[in-house]
């Protein structure tokens, strides 16, 4: 239980040992924290009074030359320097303590930090405390390619609670985190406005934030017809939730630490804050503007956005601008198709933010998008247009099987996982009898770990070895296109130049591919090489959208050439007909074949000297259109 509450007068009187004890009976999630300050201190004496630290008495505690000596000349300063020259320090964590439990005394905000600055001089307090890192945030080096459309894809599980769901969706649309959004009380939302205001303890200020139109559809359905109590439910349940999603499907995002050093985090719905603001940034909005729609806006100010036009038509538009930019990078044209494929209630309002061209204008987040999405969109308008968007009903059928689907295969996948782990706890219990149910799961786990990272290198190991033979096969397919582009070959261009039989002529010269049979299955040759190669390199984990645009070219031309050469088999020429033919080409083109001098036919009309394996080879293909009855 924890003790009587002191006034602030109390407090002073209080040794900074009991001042400590004190914090840690008045708040239990600190007591260990306290515990750990009172036992590294524990006999450390001051230099100027001879008395332990920590039985010094608040009141008559000189903090800047006491504190600043045990940070900057005490083993637990020393120490603290050679343990951790980078990071926050313990000398950082106690200065932040101190300056909590000072202020709590009815000491000025800063009093502590500005006191023991002033005392070790501006240099050597920041070297000692690293205090620039505390004041730092971890700013994120972008996100995935294609975190939006997998974000939009866990609102689509069909299995995903409703209350989950539209915690997620706040996240996403608001950016809020899960200790701001269990601060958020019926009472104080307006829906009309489109405000919720709370009450901010620890600067005993009350805060407004802005919603948009997607946030207040949202905020509605979380309420329903309840008329009192937080807008939420269930937080603390529901963030582990949405915390486990994140990370079965986001995985990990890096940072760049405050210090310079890369660091590699979860996703989890504290990211969320991060997305908004970038989002915010790219929208050009100030930051006293930013602050209405991240709610960090005192209640002073609420007044004037209400009331300040200009101001309002700002931080609207910029609330809309992030809700078009979220449905298009989740490759939706609207919010209505993606209200059906979340199953999120989206009003009128909402639907009638368009979805611009515009705006999407992060070139990764577009990359992995359908090909010709963002040109299909209008490029410019208002944010918001008079008539609401409808969703496509065959889109969202086709879009919630696919949900479905995943589903059914994650699923399959977690049963599958579930009974290895049961077997392999099985088989520690029979070998090891004297294991504990809960030391053989525990061991079973770490096996299946080991295991499952194995496999995940055995997988960027095939995948770095398709990537290999796809880079070795570019040559090979550029040599391919290289060759379908010469042109007409030199007997189907003769055929077509003699205008001799004009039917038969243009059977045999089927768009200018091939003549005989063995041309036209050089053509399935090559349609067959070009769909190896787009094979590969849909297969490619690592294929770019660019490579993977370059495949379907590669199918397409496949197709193409497979077309050709079915045509050239297939047209009705008969025998006699290719005998005519060919033996008027013969006739034609014979003698300059024996003097080595290409015939101007066709589509050659610059007479050329033939080498003499190509004149062979020609007057080979020759004799071949003059079968034997």
């Amino acid at each position: 239980m924890a003790e009587k509450r002191l006034t602030t007068k109390q407090k002073q009187e209080l040794t900074l040992r009991g001042l400590f004890e004190y914090e840690g009976a008045q708040k239990p999630k600190v007591s260990a924290e306290v515990k750990s300050f009172v036992k590294n201190l524990e006999g450390i004496v001051d230099p100027e009074s001879g008395q332990n630290v920590l039985d010094m008495k608040i009141k008559d505690m000189d903090v800047g030359q006491v504190i600043g000596d045990v940070i900057a000349e005490s083993p637990y300063g020393i120490s603290d320097k050679k343990d951790n020259p980078k990071r926050r320090s313990r000398s950082q964590s106690l200065i932040i303590r101190l300056k909590t439990m000072f202020g709590q005394a009815g000491y000025p905000t800063n009093y502590v930090n500005k006191e023991v600055e002033n005392y070790l001089g501006a240099d050597i307090y920041e070297e000692n405390t690293k205090m620039s890192l505390f004041r730092g945030r971890k700013t994120p080096l972008g996100f995935q390619d294609d975190i939006y459309p997998k974000l939009k894809g866990i609102l689509q599980k069909p299995d995903l609670p409703q209350d989950v769901k539209l915690q997620f969706a706040a996240h996403l649309f608001g950016g809020f985190r899960a200790a701001t959004l269990k601060t958020f009380d019926i009472k104080n939302f307006d829906a009309e406005k489109g405000i919720v205001s709370v009450y901010d303890a620890k600067t005993k200020k009350t805060k407004v934030a802005v919603l948009n139109p997607a946030l207040v559809d949202i905020f509605k359905q979380s309420i329903g017809d309840r008329k009192s109590g937080p807008i939420f439910l269930d937080i603390k349940k529901n963030t582990t939730i949405i915390n486990k999603e994140l990370k079965n499907t986001i995985g990990e995002v890096s940072f760049l630490d405050p210090s310079g050093e890369l660091v590699k985090k979860k996703f989890t719905s504290q990211t969320f804050r991060n997305m908004n603001e970038t989002l915010l940034e790219d929208s050009g909005l100030g930051k006293e503007d930013r602050d209405f729609l991240n709610g960090r806006a005192q209640s002073t100010e609420a007044a004037g956005y209400v009331t300040v036009e200009s101001r309002k038509e700002r931080v609207d538009n910029a609330g809309r601008e992030i809700v078009a930019k979220i449905m298009g990078y989740s490759g939706d044209s609207n919010s209505a198709q993606f209200g059906e494929d979340t199953g999120i209630k989206f009003s009128k309002k909402t639907k009638k933010i368009p979805v611009l061209s515009g705006l999407l204008k992060n070139k990764n987040y577009v990359s992995v998008l359908p090909e010709g999405f963002v040109e299909s969109l209008p490029g410019e308008g208002n944010f918001l247009t008079d008539k609401a968007a409808e969703s496509d009903p065959e889109l969202t059928e086709s879009r919630r099987q696919q949900a479905l689907e995943k589903s059914r295969r994650d699923k399959e996948a977690a049963g599958l996982e579930a009974d290895k782990l049961e077997r392999e706890r099985r088989e520690f219990l029979l070998s090891q009898p004297e294991l504990t149910d809960e030391e053989a799961e525990r061991l079973a786990r770490e096996k299946l770990t080991k295991q499952q990272a194995s496999q995940k290198a055995k997988e960027e190991a095939k995948a770095a070895k398709k990537s290999a033979e796809f880079e070795a096969n570019r040559k090979k397919y550029n040599k391919i296109l290289g060759q379908i582009g010469r042109g007409t070959k030199l007997v189907g261009a003769a055929v077509a130049g003699t205008g001799v039989g004009a039917p038969v002529g243009a059977a045999i010269y089927a768009g200018g591919t091939a003549l005989t049979l063995n041309e036209a299955s050089d053509l399935n040759d090559d349609a067959e090489s070009l769909r190896q190669q787009a094979q590969a390199i849909f297969d490619n984990s690592a294929s770019t959208p660019k490579e993977k645009a370059s495949a379907n070219a590669m199918i397409a031309e496949a197709d193409r050439l497979s077309e050709q050469a079915t045509q050239t088999l297939l047209l009705p020429v008969t025998g006699e007909d290719v005998r005519t033919v060919g033996g008027v080409i013969k006739g034609a083109v014979e003698p300059a074949l024996k003097s080595g001098i290409q015939p101007g036919f066709g589509m050659f009309t610059v007479p050329r000297v033939l080498p003499e394996e190509e004149r062979s080879n020609i007057d080979e293909q020759m004799d071949n259109l003059i079968p034997q009855p």
